[in-house]
C-alpha cells in the first residue's frame, strides 16, 4: 500500500496544473524511490478517477513547497540501500597483490603491492580485498626468506669452488686410491700444491714433506694427518702450538 502523505500529494499536485513527470522529479530529488512514487500514482489516479495525460490549463502553487517529508523508516531503507551499494565496492589490487606473491621471484613486487592494499583499505573500509592482501603478505614473507635461505646455502659453495679454480683447479689427485709423492704435486701451484703435499706426506708416512708448506696451519695440519696415518705421537711435538700440540696427540691416543 502507497504512503497515503505521498498519495494526498499527488492528487493535490495533479489539480493544480502540474504533470506527472514534473512531480515525479520532485519527489525523485526528495529522495523517494521510484517504486514508492508509481505505487502512489496508480493509487491517485484509481481513487480520483484522474488521467496521467490530463493537465488543468492553471497552476495555482509551486511544486516544491508542498512536499510531503519522508518518514523516518523510509528514510532508513534508503540510507541501508547507500550503505550496502557502498559496501559492494570492489578492490583489485589486493588480488593482484596475492598473484603476484605466488611467484618467488617477484614476490617482492607482491609484498609491496599487499602493504599499499592494507593502506588503501584501511583509509576506505568500504574496499574488498582485506584477505587477499594480508595473504599476500604472509606469502611473499615465506619466499623471500625461503630465497635468502637457499642463497645463504649456495653461496659458499660457490665460493669455495670459485676459489678452487683460481687455486689451478685440479683437485683428482685427492680422489686417487693409488698413493701420491711429493713428486706427483711439483707441476701444481699455490693452494692445489698445497692440499697436494699433505695427500703425499699421508701416502707415504713422511713428515718431512710438511717441511714444503709454507702455510703454518697447513703445515699443522699436515704434521698431525701424518701422526694419525702413522699412530705416531711423538710426530705431535713437531707442532709448535701447545693447544694444536695436544689436540694432535688426542687425536692419536684415541
Amino acid at each position: 500500500m502507497a504512503d497515503q502523505q505521498l498519495v494526498e500529494y499527488i492528487k493535490n499536485t495533479l489539480k493544480k496544473g502540474f504533470t506527472q513527470p514534473e512531480i515525479e522529479r520532485v519527489l525523485f530529488d526528495n529522495g523517494y524511490s521510484k517504486d514508492d512514487v508509481s505505487q502512489a500514482f496508480l493509487e491517485a489516479y484509481s481513487n480520483q478517477n484522474l488521467n496521467a495525460e490530463e493537465k488543468p490549463k492553471k497552476r495555482t502553487s509551486k511544486i516544491h513547497t508542498q512536499v510531503p517529508i519522508k518518514s523516518s523508516k523510509q528514510k532508513n531503507k534508503n540510507n541501508s540501500h547507500t550503505k550496502k551499494v557502498k559496501s559492494n565496492k570492489k578492490y583489485g589490487l589486493p588480488i593482484a597483490a596475492f598473484v603476484l606473491s605466488l611467484i618467488p621471484v617477484i614476490s617482492l613486487i607482491g609484498l609491496i603491492l599487499g602493504i599499499v592494499s592494507l593502506v588503501k583499505i584501511k583509509k576506505n573500509p568500504a574496499l574488498k580485498g582485506k584477505g587477499f592482501a594480508i595473504a599476500a603478505l604472509i606469502i611473499s614473507i615465506i619466499n623471500i626468506i625461503l630465497i635468502i635461505v637457499g642463497v645463504l646455502m649456495v653461496l659458499p659453495l660457490f665460493l669455495a669452488a670459485s676459489r678452487m679454480r683460481s687455486f689451478g683447479g685440479n683437485f683428482s689427485y685427492l680422489t686417487e686410491s693409488n698413493p701420491i709423492s711429493a713428486d706427483s704435486c711439483a707441476s701444481l701451484e699455490g693452494f692445489s700444491k698445497d692440499m697436494c703435499l699433505i695427500k703425499a706426506a699421508k701416502d707415504q708416512g713422511d713428515v718431512g714433506i710438511c717441511d714444503s708448506l709454507s702455510n703454518s696451519l697447513q703445515k699443522k695440519d699436515c704434521i698431525q694427518t701424518v701422526a694419525i696415518e702413522t699412530k705416531n705421537p711423538d710426530l705431535c711435538s713437531l707442532i709448535e702450538d701447545s693447544a694444536a700440540s695436544e689436540k694432535c696427540l688426542s687425536y692419536v691416543t684415541r
